[in-house]
Order: C-alpha cells, then sequence, then structure tokens
C-alpha cells in the first residue's frame, strides 16, 4: 500500500478511520465520543503514549484518540508519539483497518519537528495493508507519496 500525503482538514476525510488528538472541532461536532475520551483520561485508561479506538455515533468513522501532550499549554515529546504509532501499527490489522487518516501528530501546537514525526510515521506505518493518508501540518503544504 502506499502512505499519501496531502493537506486538509483531516474531520472531512472519508476514510475509515481516523486518528484524532484530540482537538476543540472534534470535541465539538462528536460530543459524545469526546464524552467517552474524557472518561477514559480521568479514569487514568488512557494516557500519552496509548490510543483509544472510539465508534462514531454520528457516521461511518472509527476514531483512534491519540493524545499527544499532558495538557494544553504543555508540549509534546517524540516518544509519546512513538509509543502511541507503536500502539496504532498493532490496533490496525486487530481491528481490520482498510483505510487511516493520520494528522502530523505533535507538529501543531505540540511543538515537534515535522521531518521526526514524519520519519516516525513512515518507519511504523509503512509496511501496513492499510491506505493511509497523512494530513501535513499547515506550513508544510505540499503534496507527497511514499510507496512501499
Amino acid at each position: 500500500m502506499t502512505i499519501k500525503f496531502i493537506s486538509g482538514n483531516i474531520l472531512g476525510s472519508e476514510l475509515q478511520a481516523l486518528v484524532i488528538p484530540v482537538n476543540t472541532q472534534w470535541a465539538i461536532r462528536y460530543p459524545a465520543e469526546a464524552r467517552v475520551y474524557i472518561t477514559a483520561c480521568k479514569d487514568k485508561r488512557l494516557k500519552v503514549g496509548g490510543i483509544l479506538p472510539v465508534l462514531s455515533s454520528v457516521d461511518h468513522h472509527i476514531f483512534i484518540c491519540f493524545p499527544t501532550k499532558i495538557a494544553p499549554h504543555n508540549q509534546s515529546e517524540l516518544i509519546w508519539i512513538e509509543d502511541g504509532l507503536s500502539e496504532l501499527k498493532r490496533l490496525v490489522p486487530h481491528l481490520r483497518i482498510q483505510s487511516l487518516a493520520v494528522p502530523a501528530l505533535g507538529c501543531g501546537l505540540g511543538g515537534l519537528s515535522w521531518n521526526e514525526v514524519e520519519s516516525l510515521i513512515e518507519r511504523h506505518l509503512g509496511e501496513l495493508k492499510a491506505l493511509i493518508h497523512v494530513y501535513l501540518p499547515s506550513l508544510k503544504r505540499k503534496r507527497a507519496t511514499f510507496s512501499r
């Protein structure tokens, strides 16, 4: 399969599963799913470096909640992205996910380098048998394709 790097809003994706670093846009559009995420965090079933699949109550999506930092005012850490991608690599075949949309994890307000995160995404997800769209950070809007 191919990892395709694209620009746009991940919430507009028609792919089966969307990796969501849990932002306000998502929480407003999918409040029931956001409550599942909040409860999992409060119960300490989800923390940075982990992921949580949540089925959409609105449409056909599987949301994979992927926290990238401890609190909104904190920075992300590369190890948390790597740990989450490692879990994601195991989850995709387990849930039989055929297509996956992934944002530039930790590269916005998290402050991580896109080059480092891009390398981790390619390394962890590059061999999956699924169509993968990676949404570029807003400052790096370019089109590229990485074939495996």
